[in-house]
């Protein structure tokens, strides 16, 4: 069976790509698979459909090039009962599976269809539940006048004892995050900040670290 691997990560504190692919490569080799490619987004949500990587896999599903899509799990495939339901119709479709190691699921099973259903609930809630506190944080800290690890954040200024957008930082910030909702990885976003010329606050070069820091305190 010809598989394609497909590994995202969206944040520092998540399972590296390096873990997943390790466990998936070791997965498919246990059971005798036959690795087409190895597919990677790295710093980008699984609620953004619009990822390169995630469309390659859809590309690979469509021209039925694969037998079978694999991820390290359900959440990392994609988070969202729409989004997920949409890839397992897509991957039905066309007599393709979609498997989740860490999750065991597997869609070639009845009981794993099921499975893949009832997880993509429970991760879209999750992940719902989660935005929410970030949001909730975000206004916390604005509507307070705190900064980041007690440095002021890219995207604000102080006012006397307010903390205000900086217009000009700000339009940077926005055009991360339409890099960002447009599938592009932190890293690629920081490589193309560099390029540019534009430094951090402290006039540094962009990090991945430092995107995530700027798109948290600014959207959660």
């Amino acid at each position: 069976m010809k598989v394609v691997a497909y590994l995202r990560i969206s944040s520092v504190k998540q399972t590296s790509i390096d873990e997943q692919r390790s466990i998936v490569k070791d997965y498919i080799k246990k059971n005798g698979y036959d690795l087409h490619s190895i597919i990677t987004d790295e710093g980008v949500s699984g609620m953004v459909t619009d990822r390169q990587g995630y469309k390659k896999v859809n590309e690979l599903v469509e021209n039925k090039e694969i037998d079978a899509v694999i991820g390290w799990e359900l959440s990392r495939i994609g988070r969202g009962i729409v989004n997920t339901l949409t890839l397992l119709k897509l991957c039905e479709d066309n007599g393709v599976a979609l498997i989740g190691v860490k999750d065991g699921c597997d869609s070639r099973t009845a009981s794993g269809k099921l499975q893949l259903r009832l997880l993509s609930v429970i991760y879209e809630t999750e992940a719902e539940t989660i935005a929410r506190r970030l949001e909730d944080g975000r206004k916390a800290r604005k509507r307070l006048g705190k900064v980041y690890n007690g440095r002021l954040a890219y995207g604000m200024k102080a006012d006397g004892k307010d903390l205000v957008e900086d217009e000009t930082e700000m339009k940077i910030v926005r055009w991360i995050k339409n890099m960002k909702s447009r599938g592009h990885s932190y890293y690629s976003v920081a490589k193309k900040l560099n390029e540019k010329g534009t430094t951090t606050k402290e006039g540094g070069k962009w990090q991945y670290n430092t995107i995530d820091r700027v798109m948290k305190f600014h959207y959660g």
